[in-house]
């Protein structure tokens, strides 16, 4: 788990993802000094919309205390399969459970 940086008031966090792109590339990627409020956008912008969190995907190891982000409408939306987790479409993210509340 990573600790909360303070400064002025603002939570900032150092937060480690890694993105689980549609061209099959995997991208680790540290959000250092990421506001806390601002964490959200930055996802969603990864993702291209509203974040849809997963726990479990069969067949695919997140890993113990990991969530699968995805873009919530990417169906809807006739985002391209991710190559990457079966069943899922457009880019991913996972990341520690305790980074996202």
């Amino acid at each position: 788990m990573v600790l909360p940086i303070i400064i002025r008031g603002l939570i900032y966090m150092n937060i480690e993802i890694e993105i689980y792109k549609t061209n099959g590339e995997i991208e680790a990627v540290s959000l250092a000094n990421e506001k806390k409020g601002e964490l959200l956008k930055g996802l969603q912008a990864i993702v291209g919309g509203y974040v849809e969190m997963i726990r479990y995907v069969a067949g695919v190891p997140i890993g113990e205390g990991k969530i699968l982000l995805v873009n919530e409408d990417g169906l809807r939306d006739n985002l391209p399969p991710n190559p990457l987790i079966p069943g899922i479409v457009g880019n991913a993210v996972i990341m520690n459970d305790a980074d996202f509340d």
